[in-house]
């Protein structure tokens, strides 16, 4: 009887353990069903920003500025459909308001999110269709408060400290054209000033004056 009593207790041991070991199998198959999912998922990306149709009636006004963009930062004049895909993935948009012209789509595409962008476009809506009003490089727009029915913008471009490059454009026929240009430059006891870019353009009101 002690034979057999003993015999039956490490049954039933061997029954509990195996059971246990089953259990941390499937609690840990269950984890790694749920994790490898967000694992293929990848890092979350920007809210669009606009609406599915705003994107679609962009899309034509779009590719062609930020195929060029990604040849320029590629050094790849060869820019494939995955490659556009995957920039506007990457880009931003956003609305803002200008004046007389009502809202525009503002879209900035800086991959590696960089002081200055790759692709900074403005585009408006005129007859259904987007078209590009203004496109440059570095950050901003910066809209300029005063009297015109149709916003100044001002775009700039920094090497660091007082190295920014602002160019201010003006609504002119349809489209905005660079008006002016300021270089800024560091003076006595790392203070900034402004002076001419050197190509026949005039200075303007720092729209981003030192603090």
């Amino acid at each position: 009887m002690p034979d057999q009593f003993a015999f039956r207790l490490k049954f039933c041991r061997h029954l509990l353990i195996g059971a246990a070991v089953l259990f941390l199998f499937a609690a840990a198959g269950s984890t790694m069903a749920q994790v490898a999912p967000q694992e293929q998922q990848g890092p979350p990306r920007p809210k669009l920003g606009i609406s599915r149709h705003e994107l679609a009636l962009l899309r034509p006004a779009l590719i062609p500025d930020l195929s060029k963009a990604v040849a320029l930062l590629d050094n790849d004049d060869h820019v494939t459909a995955a490659d556009l895909n995957e920039a506007i993935k990457e880009c931003e948009f956003k609305h803002i308001r200008l004046g007389a012209l009502g809202t525009a789509i503002l879209a900035s595409w800086d991959p590696f999110r960089a002081p200055n962008a790759s692709m900074v476009s403005v585009y408006g809506l005129r007859d259904g269709s987007y078209h590009r009003l203004v496109k440059d490089i570095g950050f901003g727009p910066e809209i300029l408060k005063g009297s015109r029915p149709v916003p100044d913008l001002a775009f700039g471009w920094t090497n660091a400290g007082c190295d920014i490059k602002s160019l201010r454009y003006r609504y002119q026929g349809g489209r905005y054209k660079a008006d002016a240009c300021n270089q800024g430059i560091a003076i006595k006891d790392d203070n900034c000033t402004i002076k001419a870019c050197g190509n026949g353009l005039p200075t303007f009101p720092d729209p981003w004056p030192q603090e």
